[in-house]
């Protein structure tokens, strides 16, 4: 929680919105990719048994990243006045995805 709300604290600023709203708003972009990790964590021994836990894991992450950065898009562009300030307040927001993302699929490797 605290990493969400430091990276909150960075992404607002550079979008021009207020931390609380950011705080409100950005939130909304982690779930895709939760669910994924959800699914993966609570689902290991399902898949360990099947021995698909490691292709399963990848998909997961996959679709959880892409739908997580579909969804900031109207997101972010919601939250912030200018193009440029959305972009601005993007960008780490999508680092912070594809560093979960990386991190989840180090452990399935």
């Amino acid at each position: 929680m605290l990493a969400y709300v430091v990276l909150s604290a960075v992404t607002a600023p550079l979008g021009r919105v207020p931390i609380r709203e950011g705080l409100r708003r950005f939130g909304y972009v982690f779930l895709p990719l939760e669910l994924g990790c959800a699914f993966i964590a609570f689902g290991d021994d399902a898949l360990q048994l099947f021995r698909v836990s490691a292709a399963v894991a990848r998909v997961l992450l996959l679709l959880g990243f892409v739908w997580s950065l579909a969804l900031a898009v109207p997101i972010v562009r919601r939250a912030t006045a200018t193009r440029r300030h959305a972009l601005l307040a993007f960008s780490p927001i999508a680092a912070a995805l594809a560093g979960i993302t990386w991190l989840w699929a180090r452990w399935y490797a």
